[in-house]
């Protein structure tokens, strides 16, 4: 029946990425474009969920929400 598999709708397990439903357009410092999108929710061992951004200078990071499911202002890109 598909139990437990992240279709991009909803919430799966903790661990499975799944898509997220609100839009996110990413700002590039450097260059200035803009990326939009629906990023990938993921969930750390702990269960605290977070998306991943670029990161200036190369790499990703982690970006936790906050427990209304939102970035937190200070962070948004």
């Amino acid at each position: 029946k598909g139990r437990g598999l992240g279709t991009g709708r909803g919430k799966g397990p903790i661990g499975v990425p799944y898509k997220s439903k609100r839009r996110i357009c990413y700002k590039s410092p450097t260059s200035g474009r803009v990326r939009c999108g629906r990023p990938s929710i993921h969930a750390s061992k702990t269960g605290r969920k977070y998306i991943m951004v670029r990161k200036v200078g190369g790499g990703t990071k982690r970006l936790y929400l906050n427990k209304q499911g939102n970035i937190p202002k200070k962070y948004r890109p």
